[in-house]
């Protein structure tokens, strides 16, 4: 549920300092227990119940208040290196992961597939949201790259690891239809 912050916020229009009219970035971080298993893509219980109630009201309230057909996932992961000895089935499985009912489970060799296997998971449980259907849902990795602030990772950074692992969700048109 919205709480009367949010929807002043909405209601406002949310106009940043240059005036743009954007659409505000949900930014469910690992730190608020928005969480997944270290190195693993499989959503814990409680974030799945989030993503099916209170996230996918915000998310569609979003759409219809901005008028928004597209609705973007990305998974951020911290600067730790992953495992040498771990593979991926990133490339045989993301389709099935979609198509399927079977309880797959997507695994990641890296921070970028990691990312990428998390917005996936989050996707997928955004696709069985009744209100959310008919929209185009995206999803993206950008790894350990991005950091809280919309910033550039240099590895210097005293940002925690927590804050470094979330997921974003975005909302947005599409580039091709008119008004």
């Amino acid at each position: 549920m919205l709480s009367a912050e949010q929807i002043e916020v909405l209601k406002s229009g949310n106009l940043n300092a240059d005036g743009n009219n954007w659409p505000p970035i949900i930014s469910l971080p690992e730190a608020e227990d928005f969480s997944f298993k270290i190195g693993s893509a499989v959503l814990s219980p409680n974030f799945r119940d989030q993503l099916q109630t209170s996230i996918g009201e915000r998310v569609a309230f979003l759409l219809k208040e901005y008028k928004a057909d597209v609705i973007e996932v990305i998974g951020h992961t911290d600067a730790e290196p992953m495992g040498k000895s771990r593979s991926t089935n990133l490339d045989h499985l993301t389709l099935a992961f979609f198509k399927t009912e079977k309880n797959i489970i997507l695994n990641a060799s890296d921070n970028a597939g990691l990312g990428y296997a998390r917005a996936l998971s989050v996707s997928n449980e955004l696709m069985k949201v009744p209100s959310l259907e008919g929209y185009t849902i995206l999803p993206y990795s950008a790894a350990q790259m991005i950091l809280p602030n919309d910033e550039m990772a240099t590895g210097f950074e005293a940002v925690s690891s927590e804050e470094r692992r979330r997921i974003e969700i975005r909302v947005r048109r599409k580039r091709n239809e008119k008004n």
